[in-house]
């Protein structure tokens, strides 16, 4: 896939190495001098900033030597951004080439032009836009921001990719006055491939990616679901296993006080060696105390990461080349999102809950189905993607009726006792209409199930 080519060696300084994994001299060597150019052009599996290199010499936890590591991931190293005919998903650069680069300073416009939502320092509801990035690299203090939150999630138990090293390039690759630099974590997971596999990648298209559908057959397999892997029904079985693990996991960060996780199916890896979903790309995650939050905004913070997961796993059920894959009566009969909720809220009433993913799926039905109904002219790019956007889910809507039907039972359950100075009900629906404007009437058709 890549090219071979000998390229001039970057220049660079190692700021932070790990001292939790044993590792030798020599092979920590290779890692960097891959990340450096030097020698050896980076192995980028797939189009974006990221490398994945095979571990040759062996490299384990030092708090359980048992834990060996399959591969490293290299971020911010380059650029690999060969052309395709399918670009869904926004387009990295107009630079096609089928040879990877060297990080560049131009700035990743389709990164800064998408809105998140997010909360305002007055706990209100906000559209937030991502800091302007590199194409193909990100700044040290980026780098320097997925090592740190890996190594404190690795010391509080949560499952997470393992940090190594990070390393500051020379003056000449510099964004906007900072330094750009590298990332180097360690994976147990042979594969770079992602959770996504199972909901919305390639190994959903049957017969079109060997490697894809090799991967997913492992994965099926190790989660002990059986049934023909191009079948509806055991995909959903597949979806309703990481979905359910993916709210343990994502309350489980709350818990321990991390906030702001892009809960993108495509940064969870799951890892069929090991059978663990690990928590991945974590430069955008931030640590509560660190960064002094308001008691108030706490809860609404850990409502946010909730309810991006499930944003994510509802949302992509239209994504354009798979959209014709879930029909809606198989989808509300497995119900992913009442997976997530329900190990979120393990003690909640199940009926409570049921409603609530019911309501939930209410909001994006409509959409799925116009999508569905233009899925070949989607698929065959006939249409741009600005006028697909234009049928796609209200993602803002869609956030504020999860928060808001879910906070009471957020105030209940152990996470809210742990962030008790939650907004009341009232609170919460003055905020909602304060945003919405004139969707508030669309809103609260849908909180209130159809009634008026």
């Amino acid at each position: 896939m890549n090219s071979t080519t000998i390229q001039k060696a970057l220049t660079y300084e190692v700021t932070h190495v790990y001292d939790g994994v044993n590792i030798s001299q020599k092979e920590l060597n290779r890692l960097l001098a891959i990340a450096s150019w030097d020698n050896r052009v980076p192995m980028f599996k797939a189009p974006g900033r990221v490398a994945w290199e095979p571990i040759e010499e062996t490299i384990t936890l030092k708090s359980n030597p048992d834990y060996t590591f399959r591969a490293a991931k290299l971020k911010g190293v380059g650029l690999y951004n060969p052309p395709s005919d399918k670009k869904y998903s926004g387009i990295i650069s107009e630079a096609y080439s089928h040879e990877p680069s060297y990080p560049t300073t131009t700035v990743w416009d389709d990164l800064i032009t998408y809105p998140h939502f997010g909360i305002a320092d007055d706990g209100h509801y906000k559209f937030a836009y991502s800091r302007p990035s590199p194409i193909g690299g990100i700044l040290h203090e980026r780098a320097i921001a997925e090592y740190n939150v890996a190594k404190e999630m690795l010391s509080v138990g949560i499952p997470t990719i393992v940090p190594l090293a990070v390393i500051k390039y020379g003056e000449e690759f510099q964004f906007e006055g900072k330094p750009m630099g590298a990332v180097l974590t360690l994976s147990v997971s042979t594969s770079p491939l992602r959770a996504s596999q199972a909901l919305y990648s390639a190994a959903i298209r049957r017969g079109e990616n060997q490697e894809a559908d090799a991967y997913y057959d492992n994965m099926q397999a190790t989660l002990g679901v059986s049934g023909d892997p191009s079948d509806e029904e055991t995909r959903l079985k597949v979806i309703n296993i990481i979905a359910g693990r993916m709210g343990q996991m994502i309350k489980q960060f709350s818990m321990a006080g991390f906030y702001r996780y892009s809960s993108e199916w495509s940064n969870f890896q799951y890892s069929y060696e090991t059978d663990e979903l690990l928590f991945i790309d974590l430069d955008s995650s931030r640590l509560m105390e660190k960064d002094d939050l308001p008691r108030f905004r706490k809860s609404l913070e850990a409502m946010r990461d909730l309810a991006t997961v499930i944003y994510r796993s509802t949302a992509k059920l239209a994504y354009p080349t798979i959209v014709e894959k879930y029909t809606l009566t198989n989808v509300l009969k497995y119900n992913p999102i009442l997976q997530i909720i329900s190990n979120y809220f393990p003690d909640a009433p199940q009926e409570e809950l049921e409603k609530i993913s019911r309501r939930l799926y209410n909001s994006f039905i409509p959409h799925w189905f116009q999508l569905k109904r233009y899925r070949d002219e989607i698929y065959n790019l006939k249409w741009d993607r600005v006028r697909r956007k234009t049928y796609k889910m209200e993602h803002d809507l869609f956030y504020i009726l999860t928060i808001t039907s879910l906070f009471p039972l957020f105030r209940q359950s152990d996470i809210g006792k742990k962030y008790p100075d939650c907004p009341t009900d009232t609170e919460l629906l003055k905020r909602a209409e304060k945003y919405l404007g004139y969707r508030y009437e669309h809103f609260l058709y849908l909180l209130q199930d159809g009634k008026v």
